[in-house]
Parts: C-alpha cells; structure tokens; sequence
C-alpha cells in the first residue's frame, strides 16, 4: 500500500507537533527549577514587607523589633567569615565526679 502526499503530510505535522510539546514542556520544566532555586526574598525585601506591615498595624513593635534582629543576624553572617563572627559562648565542662576508690572489686 503506498503512502500518499497527504498521508505523509500528516505523519510529519504529528511528528513536528510531538517535538514542538516536548521542547515547550522541557523549557517549562527548566524555568520551574530555575525559579525553585532562586532565593524568593532578599533580607531587605522581607524587612520592608515588615515594616508596611508595622506601618498598617497588623504586627506590634515588639514582633517588628524580633524580625529585624533575627535578619539582621543573618545579614551579618552572610556577610562576616565564619572567623570574624562571634563566637557562642561555651558552657564549662561538667564538674568530674570523684574517681572511685581503688580498692573497690
């Protein structure tokens, strides 16, 4: 049975059609990753979301003030070496406990 133009017209528009979706799907698929991977908020963007939030009310001065610090903190450690930052005080070693008696069995 041989194959006329119109029939091979079609095969190609499909098969064109199916390489079209596949490359549309892919470039859809790269530009979610690429959006996943972005950081969604710089530290000044989330503090001035605050901040109008503040200004209208809808949060106190004392949660504004926790949010700035917590940023803050983490403005300077992005910024800082991890030597420069710093450093949490250490606890003191417990005391040791009396080492037993020799002469116990």
């Amino acid at each position: 049975m041989a194959a006329t133009e119109v029939d091979i017209l079609k095969e190609v528009t499909e098969v064109g059609l199916t390489v079209l979706v596949v490359a549309v799907g892919i470039g859809v698929i790269a530009f979610v990753r690429r959006r996943l991977r972005e950081d969604p908020d710089t530290e000044g963007e989330v503090l001035a979301e605050f901040q109008a939030a503040y200004d209208a009310g809808e949060i106190d001065l004392e949660e504004y003030n926790r949010v700035r610090e917590a940023l803050s903190r983490r403005m300077r450690a992005d910024l800082l070496p991890p030597d420069i930052l710093p450093k949490k005080p250490k606890s003191e070693p417990p005391e040791a406990a009396e080492p037993p008696p020799d002469d116990v069995l």
